[in-house]
């Protein structure tokens, strides 16, 4: 009876409190337990069992009310997510969402989940960001345009050279590495105020990789907070994720001690919100929400006038776009890239700008084609298009955001073939 008391008192301790760190859950798992068989062994002085078995059934007993509470609670009714479908084993417990991310794979997973039970599947159990949704506005996308050029043009010309030294000014390259090593210089630039180059040094020091491995940390830490953080304690699966983080801090404290004279991201989230004289920051929305000495202080969530006396929804899940409510007008079957509603990615504005302009002006300045077999049986035989396309999907991994495998394309620079027609015949792709 000690032991199931026990077991119930620490599940009830898991369930409201759920602790992270890993001291409590040690303590929790096994001095209680312990505790138990100390106190059992002496309230039982008449004939006391060996200590070896006693522990070794205390233990088992323990961990067994301990799981059998969980998964009662969790596939009973009085689950808040009790009427929405999903596998069984994502009911029960966490650790195969973890593993699944640790694989690299949730997307796949998710996307056959959706095919069996349909769109809503239960698997798993706002803060404002004012900040980062100014820092991304219109005004401080035309800051960044002039930055998004310079990397752009630089990407063509590092594409270019390429091209001018390969046979045939053809060049055959993984142009995913190539867009990589792009997006960390613009981004470096637009966050840190540059200084990366990894598209010059072809990342000699290997940043993107550094970074890959620290994101593979975070994808598993996102499920299951507990299991981060014992991984943390262990320095194989932790040296990525500290490495890459002392990196992050290294260039943070980089760009404070520099005066940088573009408006980067790091103006906008930092420097202009902590100007007096700047309308956005701190001070000045303050002074404005003073008048007449008196404070409007808004206790609820969400102002009270845009939900209830202009029927303006604050936010909106993507469920919405899939009801019949006439107020959602979307299409029932969009594609979401982005998310939707107060958690949807707040670099949108830019990354589609920068997406835009990066294609319009490749294929403006060169010609994509699929490269030709390289084994000797099948040379020259062009590569199946649809073979490259699946295992190109096959080597994405889902690491908070997708890593990719290599994507390697033949390439023609137009600017050096104007006596050509610029053109490739269907036949010969």
């Amino acid at each position: 009876m000690l032991h199931i008391l026990s077991a119930v008192a620490v599940y009830v301790f898991f369930k409201e409190r759920e602790p992270v760190d890993l001291p409590t859950i040690l303590a929790l798992l096994v001095a209680v337990p312990s505790a138990s068989i100390t106190l059992k062994n002496y309230l039982n002085l008449v004939n006391p069992p060996p200590f070896g078995t006693s522990c070794l059934q205390s233990f088992f007993a323990f961990y067994l009310v301990l799981l059998s509470c969980m998964m009662a609670y969790r596939l009973s009714s009085f689950h808040p997510l009790y009427k929405y479908p999903g596998p069984l084993l994502c009911k029960v417990t966490k650790l195969w969402i973890t593993w699944l991310a640790y694989r690299g794979k949730l997307h796949l997973y998710y996307k056959s989940l959706h095919d069996v039970y349909g769109p809503i599947v239960r698997i798993v159990h706002a803060r404002l960001r004012r900040r980062w949704n100014e820092a991304f506005s219109t005004k401080p996308l035309k800051d960044y345009q002039d930055i998004l050029v310079e990397r752009a043009q630089q990407l063509c010309d590092h594409l270019e050279d390429l091209c001018l030294r390969a046979p045939g000014d053809v060049a055959t390259f993984d142009l995913a590495k190539w867009i990589s090593l792009f997006s960390f210089d613009f981004m470096g630039d637009i966050a840190f105020g540059g200084g990366f180059e990894l598209m010059r040094d072809q990342d000699a020091q290997g940043i993107w990789q550094r970074m890959e491995k620290g994101l593979t940390h975070q994808s598993i830490i996102q499920h299951a907070l507990w299991v981060g953080v014992a991984f943390q304690s262990i320095p194989f699966f932790s040296a990525g994720m500290r490495q890459f983080a002392r990196f992050a801090m290294e260039q943070a404290k980089r760009r404070i001690s520099t005066d940088v004279k573009r408006k980067d991201l790091f103006y906008h989230l930092y420097e202009a919100t902590a100007d007096p004289s700047n309308p956005s920051s701190y001070e000045a929305q303050l002074s404005a929400a003073v008048t007449d000495s008196t404070l409007i202080i808004i206790a609820e969530r969400w102002l009270n006038a845009n939900s209830s006396n202009t029927g303006t929804n604050t936010s909106s899940s993507s469920s919405s776009t899939s009801e019949g409510d006439q107020k959602f007008k979307t299409d029932r079957e969009a594609f979401i890239p982005f998310s939707y509603g107060p958690a949807n990615c707040a670099g949108k504005p830019l990354a589609l700008l920068e997406v835009r302009y990066v294609i319009a002006l490749l294929v403006t300045r060169f010609e994509f084609f699929l490269p030709v077999q390289a084994s000797e049986e099948e040379m020259g035989i062009p590569v199946d298009s649809k073979k490259l396309a699946c295992q190109w999907e096959d080597a994405l991994e889902d690491r908070f955001v997708f890593t990719k495998g290599p994507l390697r394309v033949s390439v023609r620079s137009r600017t050096n073939n104007q006596g050509g027609t610029g053109t490739r015949t269907a036949e010969e792709d």
